[in-house]
């Protein structure tokens, strides 16, 4: 049996010819562009659901293929018996040794195939697998790519949690820590130095004692008996300082005069009586005791809703709307 490259599937006839006599060899990293769920459908020959067994290495013509044998469960498009067999069974054949090949998972899963002997027959070379699984609302297509009229799109990724600062490290025991300044310190200076002591106004300046030379000349006497014309003279007497005021007294007051006495015969009246007391109020009679309140009790917080057990989850789409997807996407391309 003949086999077409995947190359001549992906290239074309004019891309062949522009690589001159560059070989193609088919072990060599094949490049796809990435499809919608649509235009596989489109490309496709064959999509069927089906199971997929224990796969075989087979050779055939100088070439080891992976064999992947099928059970097919449905057919949504095309003819299942098309494709190539192994053991008269339908089979996914898959060219060993293809840098990035497809990887087919074990069960059930849909397939949209080609029915020519590719070194890949998925459409879009990896793409066109889906697989299969059980949910509660019946069963689910999974991997299905974003875009796909019906797909939930996934969540983005939470953001990492801010890392807390480090905490100052703690002093060693037993270290005292510096006394704090005092709050009226002015800054820079020692708080233990003594403050500088500022003369009182009020205080008489001592005598200014006599600061001339002794006389030893006539020429001397006389420059010392001539005035000072820069600033008057300071006495050198005590005595002709004014003399201090001394502060005026206060003459003492007259001394009250007594009262005078009371006659010997006078009576004094005598104190009256304090009113008496009335007798303090009876005590209440005793209070029944408090009963305690039963408590409220406090309503627990409500548990968030679980999803719905038959809720898809991203990338998921129902069988029955997987099979419209794929025939509108068809009919819509003219097929």
């Amino acid at each position: 049996m003949s086999r077409p490259l995947l190359s001549r599937t992906l290239l074309g006839a004019p891309g062949l010819m522009a690589l001159g006599l560059g070989l193609l060899t088919l072990a060599s990293a094949t490049s796809a562009p990435t499809l919608t769920l649509a235009q596989q459908a489109v490309k496709a020959q064959v999509i069927v659901r089906a199971t997929l067994g224990t796969p075989a290495s087979v050779q055939e013509n100088g070439q080891n293929w992976t064999v992947y044998p099928i059970t097919v469960a449905e057919t949504v498009v095309g003819d299942a018996q098309g494709l190539p067999k192994y053991k008269n069974q339908p089979s996914v054949w898959v060219l060993s040794g293809i840098q990035d090949g497809p990887q087919l998972p074990s069960g059930e899963a849909m397939l949209l195939l080609y029915t020519s002997r590719f070194d890949s027959p998925l459409v879009g070379f990896t793409q066109g697998v889906y697989g299969v699984s059980a949910g509660a609302g019946g069963k689910v297509v999974n991997g299905l790519p974003e875009g796909t009229p019906g797909v939930i799109k996934a969540p983005p990724p939470a953001p990492p949690a801010p890392t807390p600062a480090p905490a100052a490290p703690a002093a060693p025991a037993g270290t005292d820590a510096p006394p704090a300044p005092p709050a009226d310190a002015t800054p820079g200076t020692d708080p233990a130095a003594p403050a500088p002591t500022v003369p009182d106004p009020q205080t008489d300046s001592p005598a200014t004692p006599d600061s001339a030379a002794p006389i030893t000349s006539d020429s001397a006497t006389a420059d010392a008996a001539a005035p000072a014309t820069d600033a008057p003279a300071l006495p050198t007497d005590t005595a002709a300082l004014p003399a201090e005021t001394p502060p005026a007294e206060t003459p003492p007051a007259a001394d009250a005069a007594p009262a005078p006495p009371l006659p010997a015969d006078t009576a004094v009246p005598p104190a009256p009586d304090a009113p008496a007391t009335p007798d303090a109020a009876p005590p209440a009679p005793d209070a029944p005791p408090a009963t305690d309140a039963p408590a409220t009790p406090t309503p627990a917080p409500a548990a968030p809703a679980a999803p719905a057990s038959n809720a898809l989850q991203p990338g998921q789409l129902t069988l029955d709307a997987f099979r419209k997807a794929v025939l509108d996407a068809r009919a819509q391309g003219g097929k």
